[in-house]
């Protein structure tokens, strides 16, 4: 097959965010994701997974720090809980997440919540990625 400039534009433009929800290959990617890490009990520590995968993961006080300047990222700003990003270079996931939540169950959720976009290719199969919650 030749590359042409029209098929290698296909093939490098990202897709849209479906109009309906993938349910069967969600379920098949959740599936496969717990044969793989043999996750099949509850509680899920989600700092274990992060570690496992070599993903990286700091709460905001720790961004504050590294970065020298408050609330870098603006999770406390706009009030969410946590934001994913996904490194071009590497491909490496930095999750930067709020500490400060009065619920402390809710930090776990949050973490559970994030490595579902990993797993689900939410950062790399969309052109838009970034949702806030009003």
């Amino acid at each position: 097959m030749l590359l042409t400039p029209l098929l290698l534009n296909k093939l490098s433009r990202k897709s849209s965010i479906p109009k309906c929800p993938r349910h069967t290959r969600t379920i098949r990617k959740a599936r496969d994701f717990i044969k793989e890490t043999g996750v099949c009990w509850l509680p899920v520590n989600p700092f274990d997974i992060y570690k496992r995968y070599g993903w990286l993961i700091y709460s905001c006080s720790e961004a504050e720090k590294i970065c020298k300047k408050p609330d870098p990222f603006r999770i406390l700003e706009n009030g969410i809980d946590a934001r994913t990003f996904r490194e071009r270079e590497t491909g490496l996931y930095i999750t930067i997440y709020n500490e400060f939540r009065e619920v402390p169950e809710r930090i776990t959720w949050t973490l559970a919540h994030e490595i579902g976009h990993i797993v689900l290719g939410h950062l790399t199969d969309f052109e838009l990625t970034l949702l806030n919650r009003g």
